[in-house]
């Protein structure tokens, strides 16, 4: 982080002219250290009712002992733990071993360890089926005692290949070398599971080189092995690498680097990838941590990672963060650290804690609907328009068409795949019917291969007696605003309805919109917006009724209580004039977009500081003057936001000076609402 973003020059007074050669004051705000994003940071002293939700605890396994345990890795259904320690056993040195979880049908309750046992030896007692997989012949790859995965040498930092809840191969790190295999320094070898035994272990030698290549985790889908090395060629230190496998032929491709992205002068280890491979974990000692490893995260596609980050508290602590390994269900994230805890065991040990929901991989959801005339209670005969629309994208695709053939045995008429992590707003329309709307919300933990099919009535618009054409009818302006400040509420969802007859009404920039209505006609106006209290309103054509206007009361609570996106484009940070300093109140509206957009990493957003028109001096020099007040109120609320743990390269900057007020200066109050900052929404770059 450069630490001159984090200094505001001088402001003078909207009203004052700058002095000529004037020296720069010292900062009016003064700022912590930045912290990396993910993290939750201290409560400012100025804003003692901060809603930035607490850190979550971790649980400190039962499994631990007083020296070191890492590398954990938890089978697909929960039911045992494997894992790396330097305990006594049977070999010296790190080894194997692993627990069962008594309790692994409660995946929301308290686990039950049992007493650690080695994977040299069979478990006596209870035990899952997958665990008494992992100790035929009493250990793995028992061959006369060469490459067994427990040796006196360093045995560990592996991962498991599962099939249907079962183990197909087994990739760990080892300095053993028998029979001439095995190049310098730390390897990385394999064993399969064939025939109700493990296979000797293998030397991958397309992988391996004459340095320390370890730490190698296999993808859920057996197409991706990465691993960490300091090989020749690198960004220095330990880097990480991958290799793809041909799924034909099962042959590993060249060795390729992940890239700056990932990587750095300084050490990468400990790699490992979420279920769906969507998400890659690693640890690093590079600078800007929370302490000497730190576990960083990095969205993967095809070997195509984004711009690693911090994952911050609770992950990260002051001392070293390491091994994450997330369970199949995507509840739990285990992992290793050697953090100073009341309830620590030794050196490094083993915790767990819930996934936070932003953290999730998005998964596929199918969407499938069946459009039906209201009327008939038959599929529609005719071809639908559907509009789904979310925060940063939009798609418009149409049914099918049925006849409306009673003995139809068509179950849906329209299909897409959606995605978790996201609230989608549906939207119904057919010529001869009235639209309908729907939402779906795939936020939360949503289970894999979920398929979310819905009833859609759409009722038809019917010719009404004795009525005036439409060609009577007129258009009336109208607009949505803040019933507290008069500013207009951007976003909102607005709706018509006569009778039980609904219309959706299109609303504009600044919550304007523009109703049809009949001579006459009673109708009702429902307003809806993210941090607002629903509004209905009922109105009666005639020739008094010249605008409508809707005023929305923010809910009770906290600002953005509800956590929606669309919120954040209603927030607005008011400054004193003359200043760019933010004061408590107004932090705490920091707050919800810190929230949201830790709950939304794919969201990032524009601040965009703009002022009131107020100068005493020449045109040139009032335009200079409040283009750098702009810009500084926007860097002041920036760097806030950045110290509560968001990322730069999330938020981006500008400054409008006074070109886009919020409403014409004709009062007090007017330049009041124009000394503001506001946040518009965007979508990171894929």
């Amino acid at each position: 982080m450069i630490l001159s973003a984090l200094l505001v020059p001088a402001l003078l007074a909207e009203g004052d002219k700058p002095a000529a050669n004037a020296e720069p004051e010292k900062p009016v705000t003064t700022l912590a250290p930045v912290v990396p994003e993910g993290t939750v940071p201290v409560k400012p002293e100025s804003n003692p009712q901060s809603t930035i939700p607490p850190v979550p605890e971790v649980e400190n396994l039962a499994v631990n002992w007083k020296g070191d345990d890492t590398n954990p890795l938890i089978s697909p259904d929960g039911s045992f733990l494997i894992f790396q320690s330097d305990r006594p056993g049977a070999s010296e040195g790190q080894n194997f071993w692993f627990s069962f979880n008594r309790n692994h049908l409660d995946r929301m309750g308290q686990a039950e360890w049992t007493v650690p046992i080695s994977l040299r030896f069979p478990l006596d007692g209870e035990a899952s089926d997958t665990m008494k997989i992992l100790r035929p012949q009493g250990r793995l790859g028992d061959q006369a005692g060469l490459f067994s995965v427990n040796t006196d040498g360093f045995d560990g930092l592996g991962s498991i290949l599962w099939r249907n809840e079962k183990p197909v191969e087994m990739y760990f790190t080892s300095n053993t070398k028998a029979q001439g295999a095995g190049y310098d320094g730390l390897n990385i070898y394999y064993t399969r599971f064939r025939d109700d035994r493990w296979s000797k272990a293998v030397h991958l030698n397309s992988i391996n080189s004459n340095f320390d290549d370890r730490m190698p985790w296999i993808s859920r889908d057996g197409e991706y092995l990465i691993f960490s090395s300091n090989r020749p060629g690198g960004y220095g230190g330990d880097d990480l690498y991958y290799s793809k496998r041909d799924p034909a032929s099962g042959k590993w491709s060249e060795v390729k680097n992940l890239g700056p992205e990932v990587n750095t002068s300084y050490n990468e280890i400990a790699p490992s990838l979420s279920p769906d491979r969507g998400t890659l974990f690693f640890s690093s000692d590079r600078p800007g941590g929370l302490g000497h490893y730190d576990i960083y995260f990095s969205r993967f596609n095809e070997a195509t990672p984004l711009k690693a980050e911090n994952l911050g508290k609770p992950f990260n602590s002051a001392r070293d963060d390491e091994h994450v390994s997330v369970s199949e269900d995507r509840l739990w994230v285990y992992f290793a650290s050697e953090r100073a805890m009341q309830n620590a065991r030794g050196g490094m040990d083993l915790y767990r804690l819930l996934m936070p929901e932003w953290l999730r991989d998005p998964l596929p959801v199918k969407f499938t609907a069946l459009i039906m005339d209201a009327s008939t209670r038959l599929p529609l005969g005719v071809e639908a328009t559907v509009q789904i629309q979310w925060e940063g994208g939009k798609i418009v695709k149409m049914s099918k068409g049925f006849n409306k053939d009673p003995q139809t045995s068509q179950t849906m008429n329209f299909e897409n795949d959606l995605t978790t992590g996201r609230e989608y707003r549906v939207v119904f329309s057919a010529p001869g019917f009235h639209p309908q709307e729907l939402m779906l919300d795939y936020r939360g933990n949503v289970p894999p291969g979920r398929r979310d099919h819905r009833l859609v009535y759409l009722e038809p618009i019917k010719d009404q007696k004795n009525e005036p054409t439409n060609g009577n009818a007129r258009n009336i302006p109208g607009e949505v605003l803040d019933a507290d400040s008069d500013l207009p509420v951007n976003g909102s969802r607005l709706r018509k309805l006569v009778g039980d007859r609904v219309e959706i009404v299109q609303t504009q920039d600044k919550g304007r919109f523009v109703v049809r209505v009949l001579p006459g006609e009673k109708f009702t106006m429902r307003a809806d917006a993210a941090g607002y209290s629903s509004l209905s309103e009922t109105f009666q054509e005639n020739k008094d009724l010249k605008k409508i206007v809707l005023r929305l009361r923010a809910q009770k609570g906290p600002p953005c209580k509800d956590d929606e996106p669309a919120c954040i484009d209603n927030l607005r940070i008011f400054f004193p004039t003359g200043s760019a300093d933010v004061s408590a109140i107004e932090q705490k509206k920091l707050d919800a977009i810190v929230r949201i957009m830790k709950k939304s990493p794919d969201l990032k957003i524009e601040v965009r500081g703009h002022t009131d028109k107020t100068f005493n001096g020449p045109e040139q020099a009032a335009s200079e003057f409040n283009q750098k007040l702009s810009e500084d109120r926007a860097r002041n609320v920036r760097a806030l936001l950045i110290r509560a743990g968001l990322s730069e390269n999330r938020l981006t900057l500008k400054g409008a000076s006074f070109r886009e007020p919020e409403e014409p200066e004709v009062s007090a109050k007017a330049r009041d609402r124009n000394r503001r900052v506001e946040f518009k929404r965007l979508s990171l770059e894929k």
